[in-house]
């Protein structure tokens, strides 16, 4: 994707626990390890019941590149809560070449009336996340899913550099763990579960 363009930006927005923190940082250092120039921004917004995580982050060729957009090239949902969003965040889309990926697992969670919100002229990829998860061992491992969709659009990174940056980011997490997260990643990568 940067072959045409200088820098490459990218929304992840989701709520809850660490799960978001650590897909967004998995993908920061993987980008570090393919020499990418990366920015990364996180906002953590509280809430009485849960926080609200919305990490911004830019790749580039370029050593100086201007990072703040309104516009993102990619922008990934992960909780319900943002789902639910999703038409306040297809305005921060990239027009014409913008792409939206979404746990379409949540999806059947939401009232008829929200799931015809979703406009039908943005690009979209649902990832069946949650269900993914739950088949390669533990729900909490949709994120990995999650990751594992969106590196495979993002054509920027590597699976070694993706792999080296888990084991970095989960350096003390006993190994059927690590392959708990690599499984679900590769999971996530797989064509067959995207709609």
């Amino acid at each position: 994707m940067l072959d045409k363009q200088k820098q490459l930006l990218i929304l992840i927005a989701g709520n809850g626990g660490q799960g978001i923190s650590l897909m967004s940082n998995v993908l920061a250092y993987a980008g570090f390890s393919e020499n990418l120039e990366v920015k990364i921004v996180p906002q953590i917004f509280s809430k009485s019941q849960t926080d609200e995580r919305v990490y911004t982050i830019g790749f580039s060729n370029e050593s100086d590149f201007p990072f703040f957009s309104s516009q993102f090239d990619i922008i990934v949902l992960c909780s319900r809560e943002q789902v639910e969003r999703f038409p306040v965040y297809t305005n921060l889309l990239k027009k014409d070449t913008g792409l939206c990926i979404y746990n379409s697992s949540l999806i059947n969670n939401l009232g008829r009336e929200q799931a015809c919100l979703f406009p039908t002229d943005i690009p979209t990829i649902g990832v069946d996340a949650s269900k993914i998860a739950l088949s390669a061992g533990n729900i909490k491992v949709f994120n990995m899913v999650m990751l594992g969709a969106l590196t495979s659009v993002m054509k920027i990174i590597s699976d070694n550099s993706v792999i080296e940056s888990i084991k970095q980011n989960l350096p003390s997490i006993p190994r059927k763990f690590l392959s708990l997260n690599l499984s679900a990643y590769y999971k996530g990568r797989k064509p067959g579960n995207r709609e």
